[in-house]
């Protein structure tokens, strides 16, 4: 969802669920433990002029523990684990338009 805070300020935010497409524990790697997730963000934009932008964004995923199981080739050693993970993104930008004309009118 957006919303227009002032003529110059915008804030979002935003919610997913991703399903990952592995369901077994066997079929899933230590180095990619792949799980279900779900995303929470935050962001604004701030325009300083009809041409300049400045954004910041903040999204939080929250990663299923899941377990799994890694047999090596020979069958041999069998290795299993549960798997917590979680990760954070933060982004900023700084956005200028050139070219002709007059810049666009802010909201």
């Amino acid at each position: 969802m957006e919303f227009d805070y002032t003529n110059q300020l915008q804030v979002r935010a935003g919610i997913a669920y991703e399903e990952s497409p592995v369901q077994n524990p066997d079929q899933r790697l230590f180095a990619l433990p792949d799980s279900n997730r779900l995303w929470l963000s935050a962001g604004a934009t701030y325009a300083l002029s009809g041409r300049t932008t400045i954004d910041l964004a903040y999204t939080h995923i929250f990663i299923e523990e899941v377990k799994t199981v890694q047999t090596t080739v020979t069958g041999l050693t069998t290795v299993a684990a549960n798997v917590e993970a979680s990760t954070d993104i933060i982004s900023f930008s700084l956005k200028r338009k050139f070219g002709g004309g007059e810049p666009n009118p802010l909201k």
